[in-house]
């Protein structure tokens, strides 16, 4: 069966010109060939996520039929969430996110997990065989930070479910993270959490877990430096961090996803404004080296909003430039400058590969 590859895209004026949800057919050589189905009435899915099986529990709630469903988000000032099918991207279901213009979505367990960014909160909503009920829990933030334009108030901008069960949330408005215990009830409730640096900013991150113990790599978006943080008994300290930005061009990057190469060792930044991948060496979780930032390519576009990496192939979505690209990673890790494919896509926003 041919894979494809999801594409949420902005649609409403002022945000973008997508068409919403795109399922584009990858040929056997992983690159984008054609558009097969396109949503309808689907406003702003900025977000997508697909659900994943808990593990040892083939029988939970949104585990019953993975395959059949997509989820996204409605990015508006009132938030809603949608689920499709995937055979014709019809819609399923749609509820309320609990809050403004939702911004990442994640699904595991009979729970979908919402980040409302403008209002700050995280909502959990309750999924039934792909079908979305009204939210059982939402937890609100507190704090800002120094950034007078972006850090007034909460922002929460990414929701990461942990292999603790836990629940890790970046908050771009207070320069957290806050990590949560999720009761099978669908209630949150505040364990720790990892303080940045002032005017951070941080948007997304990447857990990681090893035997040696834990920790979290998180891309700040208003200072342009990916954070490292160990796991203590305490909770979370902060260990160092490394300039994503080149010299000269700090004030205009904005970090926005990453993704960690399959045996760990690299992390791939897309970073706006220069329109770059970073590529970063990652200590192991066992030692106190810092990453080390080993390359900084061409995304191919402009305003890489979000990366997917499967195997040799990473995939773009650079959302101003209308285009996914597909870039070749090299056996040294580093993707080739020059894309191996330029597929056309109005204000691409996120990935999804299955």
């Amino acid at each position: 069966m041919k894979r494809t590859l999801w594409v949420g895209s902005y649609t409403e004026p002022g945000s973008g010109t997508g068409v919403g949800i795109s399922a584009v057919v990858l040929d056997d050589a992983g690159l984008p060939v054609r558009v097969r189905q396109v949503s309808s009435g689907v406003r702003n899915p900025s977000f997508l996520a697909v659900a994943a099986p808990t593990p040892g529990d083939s029988a939970s709630p949104d585990s019953a039929s993975p395959d059949d469903v997509i989820y996204a988000v409605e990015e508006q000032q009132a938030g809603t969430v949608v689920s499709l099918n995937r055979a014709d991207l019809s819609l399923r279901s749609r509820t309320s996110s609990g809050g403004s213009d939702p911004c990442d979505l994640t699904v595991r367990g009979g729970h979908l997990l919402v980040a409302n960014y403008s209002s700050g909160m995280v909502a959990v909503i309750p999924v039934r065989d792909g079908a979305l009920s009204p939210l059982t829990s939402l937890a609100e933030n507190t704090g800002s930070g120094p950034d007078s334009d972006r850090q007034r108030s909460p922002h929460a901008h990414q929701v990461t479910l942990t292999q603790r069960e836990t629940v890790l949330v970046c908050d771009l408005g207070t320069d957290r993270v806050d990590e949560y215990s999720l009761a099978p009830t669908g209630t949150l409730t505040l364990l720790c959490s990892a303080q940045l640096p002032a005017g951070a900013g941080p948007r997304h991150l990447v857990h990681r877990v090893s035997e040696a113990g834990e920790d979290l790599l998180v891309a700040g978006e208003l200072d342009a430096r990916l954070h490292r943080f160990r796991r203590s008994a305490d909770g979370w300290i902060w260990a160092s961090d490394v300039a994503l930005a080149a010299r000269g061009t700090e004030t205009q990057a904005a970090p926005s996803a990453l993704h960690l190469s399959d045996d760990g060792g690299n992390l791939y930044v897309a970073v706006r404004g220069p329109d770059v991948i970073v590529v970063l060496e990652v200590p192991a979780i066992s030692t106190d080296a810092d990453p080390r930032v080993l390359a900084r390519v061409p995304s191919g576009g402009q305003w890489p909003r979000h990366i997917v990496l499967d195997g040799p192939r990473l995939y773009v979505a650079n959302e101003r430039s209308h285009r996914i690209s597909v870039l070749s990673i090299g056996t040294d890790g580093i993707p080739n400058p020059e894309p191996v494919r330029q597929f056309a896509v109005n204000s691409p926003t996120c990935l999804v590969l299955t």
